[in-house]
């Protein structure tokens, strides 16, 4: 038997910008609201699958884009909760920047008329949860509550049915529920 242990010899290069905030506002008998905001600026991003290789720019190659599941360049996220006592509700707003289009990751590039970036994209989920006990909480959740879906992309381009969006960005649920219960074992 010969073993012959894989090496990832592939080498990744990401500069990004990335800027967090976080505040508390305590609303007396009311509760307390929490912000926090999330933003990420992708300035450069490559990767080398072998060295020797040229080096992919996964930022201005669409197909790099979809196989190397680079996302967008841009991305930021938006929360706000209000606590009172045991309850606790949740907005969350997540935005992901431009993507190249299908056309345009088919035939790796923007030679193509029909070849562009779709817009960026939005999804709100919200969410309520209760503190029964120190250790017992109960949890309604709603994902993607005005269930968007990537505007207009399966039916721009006829034939890509079955995938005409990155599902490494997008997701294919739409609007979902979940209804959760944690118990904290040892508290």
């Amino acid at each position: 038997t010969i073993f012959t242990p894989k090496v990832n010899v592939a080498k990744q290069k990401l500069r990004a910008v990335n800027a967090s905030v976080n505040y508390l506002l305590d609303i007396g008998r009311f509760g307390a609201l929490k912000f926090a905001g999330n933003y990420t600026n992708t300035l450069d991003h490559t990767v080398t699958p072998l060295p020797g290789d040229p080096s992919i720019d996964l930022l201005r190659d669409p197909y790099s884009m979809w196989v190397y599941d680079a996302y967008a360049k841009t991305r930021a996220d938006l929360t706000v909760a209000w606590n009172k006592d045991k309850w606790t509700t949740t907005v969350y707003a997540n935005r992901i920047g431009k993507t190249p289009n299908w056309v345009a990751y088919n035939t790796r590039g923007f030679t193509d008329p029909r070849a562009g970036w779709w817009a960026p994209y939005i999804t709100y989920n919200m969410s309520v949860n209760y503190a029964a006990l120190d250790n017992l909480e109960f949890s309604f959740m709603v994902n993607n509550v005005l269930n968007k879906t990537p505007e207009n992309q399966a039916s721009h381009f006829p034939g890509t049915e079955s995938e005409p969006y990155n599902s490494n960005v997008y997701s294919a649920y739409g609007r979902s529920f979940f209804v959760e219960a944690r118990y904290k074992f040892g508290q």
